[in-house]
């Protein structure tokens, strides 16, 4: 090997270990956003179970939220009813008369329509919460996705990245080595010396 030829072979040895720093630069990237993207797809994960905790503790209280208005709501029926049987047992009108019976009749179909109401407004909270819980973990559902699909693009092109500023980097020192040759005094003709030798070897025994 000339003194040329091994002052070319110094200047692509010197440069590889940047190309190697560089496609690991990208291997790193790569993997640091696909790390990061396992994280948001666990994190996504845990939120969506945290709002249906928290859907479930909200329609846990509007149940007895309703319950305890039934129970208020029944009270004051009987309540009614019973001043409403007071009323007319003191005033000596037969309980069994018609005006009576209507009034107790009238009291508790006024105690079962606001229980009935209750219940129609518990459906209605009911309704609503798991709409909004439903929407709410939709949106997660899409946001972390799409999340994830993104870093894990970004990871894909980070290594692809650091794959082609290695080879740009190689280009780039082949072209400088066979530049250091050349200024050196080399001669591209000696790497085809061996096989000039050998059709002339030929040429002799013919």
């Amino acid at each position: 090997m000339s003194y040329a030829a091994a002052g070319a072979f110094m200047s692509l040895a010197s440069q590889y270990m940047a190309w190697q720093a560089q496609k690991e630069a990208g291997q790193l990237e790569g993997a640091e956003l696909d790390l990061t993207a396992e994280e948001t797809l666990k994190g996504g994960k845990y939120y969506i179970g945290k709002l249906i905790d928290q859907g479930f503790a909200q329609s846990r209280s509007a149940l007895e939220g309703a319950a305890d208005t039934e129970s208020l709501i029944k009270r004051k029926g009987a309540k009614k009813t019973g001043k409403i049987v007071a009323t007319i047992g003191s005033s000596g009108v037969k309980l069994s008369s018609g005006t009576a019976a209507q009034q107790i009749i009238k009291s508790g179909l006024d105690n079962a329509a606001h229980i009935l109401q209750n219940q129609e407004a518990l459906d209605i909270a009911l309704t609503n919460i798991e709409n909004q819980t439903d929407s709410a973990i939709e949106k997660t559902k899409y946001d972390t996705i799409t999340k994830y699909n993104k870093l894990k693009r970004m990871a894909d092109l980070a290594r692809k990245g650091g794959n082609a500023a290695m080879f740009a980097s190689m280009m780039g020192g082949m072209v400088k080595a066979g530049s250091t040759y050349k200024n050196l005094g080399g001669d591209f003709s000696e790497f085809g010396g061996d096989e000039q030798e050998t059709d002339t070897d030929i040429n002799r025994v013919r």
